[in-house]
Parts: structure tokens; sequence; C-alpha cells
């Protein structure tokens, strides 16, 4: 190779080696057959010289070394799906986890948004007919109906109902008023 010793070529490999999805790296001669220098993993994974081609199924990138137009050789990395599999596998659980994080945070959000926007209009509506309806019969009580929603219109129409039957029972009154004031009259006869 250009105007580098071994000692250097092997301190760069070995650099080359800490990112553990590569699995071998040649360093050819021009003539792109014979190795110049080589490392490859061994079965603890750790990194060994080597003579011999790598055989095995790999991710593999080929580049020309050049200089001044010459050819210098071929540099050849063979990476390892191995840990690739295991990274996409924990990226792929990280973003599981956050889908669920988000979603539940959603869910509680619905729900605080549920029981504020219904369920507590609802239970004052709810209270304010039993006041009304277990109460001393007081028909001039009346339900808030500020509200421009289904409940406002369940309260104003409630409400109508209310006004209506306090009406009839006034008028029921006054006839029994005017019934007790003529049975008097006949009674005077």
């Amino acid at each position: 190779m250009y105007d580098m010793d071994d000692f250097y070529i092997r301190e760069a490999l070995a650099f080359q080696f800490m990112d553990k999805r590569i699995y071998a790296i040649i360093i050819r001669n021009a003539d792109k057959k014979s190795i110049f220098a080589a490392l490859e993993r061994d079965e603890k994974w750790e990194p060994v010289k080597t003579d011999k081609n790598v055989v095995g199924n790999y991710i593999t990138a080929t580049k020309k070394i050049e200089k001044d137009k010459e050819n210098l050789g071929a540099i050849e990395i063979y990476l390892t799906d191995k840990f690739m599999a295991q990274a996409l596998k924990s990226s792929l659980l990280n973003i599981i986890w956050a889908m669920v994080v988000i979603n539940l945070t959603l869910l509680v959000a619905l729900f605080i948004c549920v029981q504020k926007i219904v369920i507590t209009p609802i239970n004052k509506v709810v209270a304010g007919l039993k006041d009304i309806s277990e109460g001393e019969g007081d028909l001039t009580l009346r339900l808030d109906a500020n509200r421009k929603d289904e409940i406002g219109k369940l309260a104003k129409g409630f409400n109508l109902f209310l006004e209506k039957l306090s009406e009839m029972i006034r008028g029921i009154a006054d006839n029994a008023e005017t019934l007790s004031i003529s049975s008097k009259d006949l009674s005077g006869i």
C-alpha cells in the first residue's frame, strides 16, 4: 500500500471494529486478489488477523483506493445484520412504548374533557331535577339553561315545562277559588 506501514493499517482497522456491525474488513492489493491486510471477528466476536476471504451472508461494500489516479487496491467491508436486527428491535420497542404512553395520555385527556363537558353538566341537571322533585314541590325553581349545547336545551325545555305546569296549577287554583266563592254564595241562598 502507498506509504503506510503495517502498524498504522492495523490500528486503523482496529478502530473501525469498534462498530459491532462490522464482521470483517479486507484491504486488497492493486491486483484485487491478494490481501494486504485483513481483520475478521472470531467466535467471541473479537477482531483477529486473517489472510482468508470472507465466506457467508454479509452486507458488503467495496471501495477503490486511489492516489493520483493510480489504483492502489480496494477496501471491502462486511457487515452483519445480527446487531442491526437487535437495534431495529430496540428502536421498534421504543416506538411502541412511546405510542402507548401517548395513547394513554390522550385517553386520560379525553376522559377529563368528557367529564368536564358532559358528565358534570348532566349531574347538575340531575341534581336540579332531584331537588325539584324531592323538595316541597317548589315550581319556581329552575335549571341552569345558560349552556348552548344539548344539555342547555334540555334545561330550557324542562324550565318551559315547569312554567306551563305552574301556569296550569295557578289556573286550577284560580278555578278552585272561584268555585269555592260560588259554593259559599249558593249555600247562603
